[in-house]
């Protein structure tokens, strides 16, 4: 019976094979009006890319699932709707919450509106609409922003702070007049209730300032181009980098140096991080967990608990970091930034 299915199968393959190989019986097989050129059938569909060195593709968009253990508490202010809003910061109030959530309509001609949610009453209300810039909570429980300067705000930086009285941001001046000379960075509190903050004069210079909002003093404290990230370990310790003073290529970047800053002593302490080709200047980030551990993007931790900076551990890259970036129309492996720890002592990105 096998004998027999082969044969049959090898006739039928020289059958067609001389009913192709006959012009006039392929012409009734296949009319020509759906050859080619060459005379052979065309495919169902066109699938492949252009002939070009830059082919990229877009990846497929992510359907949007509430992840496990998630669930909704409130629905958003109507306001919140079809544009890009975002959780500004967290205070905490006696016995409740406030969750700040503005509203960027950076690119419409709507006025700016920002929300609050308690956490007890589970309602939203109006909040005092900021200048504009990023929140920032010290260690007295009040709200700051910076702008930088634009064609609405002449002169550079301004400093706002939120008069719970007025209910509105007033802007506030330090007695020298140094914040008006440069654009500020993210903005620290210590336990004292300094502001520390870099702020960059020219594109070469990022000096390190603090600044006393009980005598309005500010002060100069490292000279330098420091990234515009800032930490605070539990010992009121200061840590800034910046990029190694030297040539730099994208075939062998400069390392970034990290330095750390005693007020009570004005002396520092510094260590070169390596850095790699994928990330710029000043993408990186600075995290200190609760083990007095100080993170630096996902790059290395080192343990800071001593006089002077530890050891450097290296951590693995993990291709979860590598992305579509929209607006360089390829994929990238980027530095993240480190959220928070967990109680369960994890890093999260």
């Amino acid at each position: 019976m096998k004998t027999t299915n082969l044969l049959l199968l090898a006739g039928v393959v020289v059958l067609a094979a001389f009913a192709l190989s006959n012009s006039a019986i392929r012409g009734l097989l296949f009319p020509s009006s759906i050859l080619t050129a060459e005379g052979c059938v065309p495919p169902q569909y066109h699938s492949d890319y252009p002939r070009r060195s830059d082919v990229h593709i877009t990846p497929p968009p992510t359907p949007r699932i509430l992840p496990v253990g998630w669930q909704r508490i409130s629905a958003v202010p109507n306001a919140l709707f079809g544009t890009d809003g975002n959780i500004g910061l967290i205070r905490h109030q006696s016995g409740y919450d406030e969750i700040w959530v503005g509203v960027d309509n950076e690119f419409t001609s709507a006025s700016p509106e920002a929300y609050i949610y308690r956490t007890d009453t589970r309602k939203w209300m109006p909040a005092p609409i900021p200048p504009g810039g990023p929140l920032y909570l010290d260690t007295k429980n009040n709200i700051w922003v910076s702008i930088e300067s634009n064609e609405i705000h002449y002169g550079l930086n301004q400093l706002f702070r939120l008069d719970e009285k007025a209910n509105q941001f007033v802007q506030v001046k330090d007695t020298e007049n140094e914040l008006s000379k440069g654009d500020i960075g993210s903005i620290v509190s210590d336990a004292n209730g300094l502001l520390w903050f870099t702020m960059r004069t020219d594109p070469y210079h990022s000096d390190l300032f603090s600044f006393d909002p009980a005598t309005s003093e500010s002060t100069l404290r490292l000279t330098g181009n420091f990234n515009s990230n800032i930490a605070i370990d539990n010992d009121g310790n200061v840590y800034v980098i910046q990029l190694k003073d030297g040539p730099y290529s994208w075939e062998h970047p400069s390392p970034y140096v990290l330095t750390k800053y005693r007020p009570a002593t004005s002396d520092t302490d510094t260590v070169e991080i390596p850095s790699t080709l994928e990330e710029g200047p000043f993408s990186t980030s600075m995290y200190i967990d609760r083990e007095n551990r100080l993170w630096i993007s996902d790059n290395v931790w080192i343990d800071i608990s001593g006089s002077r900076i530890g050891e450097q551990t290296t951590i693995p890259r993990s291709e979860i970091f590598i992305g579509y970036v929209d607006y360089r129309t390829s994929f990238e492996w980027e530095r993240p930034f480190v959220m928070l720890q967990s109680i369960d002592g994890r890093v999260w990105y």
